[in-house]
């Protein structure tokens, strides 16, 4: 059987970005359970790695237990702090598939702060969009740009580590 894949899509099980890792991969100490190749970034669609993400817990963002996917990069394409950001980076933030089918009024938009994270023992400033129980914080972390994603988590209870052990999916 075939199946169309549109061209550049990720597939984290069969490229080789993962195992040549150009950025450290984070984890959250003390989180067992479901983890996943959140996929990676590029610039110039096949050349050159902009960022890779791992998940932990569900693979589906539409849940109501607790999530976290990890991006580490060189620099992602909407800063959190734009004046559009809420409206462009919506879809991260919403708790139901239908949400996106709609533009989201003035009062659905995340909230604009800040949010501390802690990585490798360092607190990390991150911008942070929230949104009822999700957020999602952009910060620098030595010359990398790190991303969380987090549902049902609060920053102060995210603690990460380097990891080298990469889900098998």
């Amino acid at each position: 059987m075939a199946a169309l894949v549109p061209r550049d899509a990720p597939d984290p099980d069969s490229d080789r970005r993962f195992a040549e890792r150009p950025f450290p991969l984070l984890e959250p100490a003390g989180l067992s359970g479901e983890r996943y190749r959140g996929g990676y970034g590029v610039r110039d669609p096949g050349s050159v790695t902009t960022s890779l993400g791992l998940i932990f817990g569900p693979w589906d963002p539409f849940v109501s237990v607790p999530r976290l996917a990890i991006s580490v990069g060189s620099r992602f394409p909407i800063d959190v702090t734009d004046p559009k950001a809420p409206l462009l980076l919506h879809a991260h933030l919403v708790s139901r598939r239908e949400e996106l089918l709609h533009r989201p009024r003035r009062r659905e938009l995340a909230t604009l702060g800040r949010a501390q994270v802690e990585i490798e023992g360092e607190l990390v400033e991150l911008d942070a969009l929230r949104r009822r129980d999700r957020w999602l914080g952009r910060g620098r972390w030595k010359q990398y740009t790190v991303e969380v994603h987090a549902i049902g988590v609060e920053p102060e209870a995210v603690r990460l580590r380097v990891t080298d052990q990469l889900p098998a999916r």
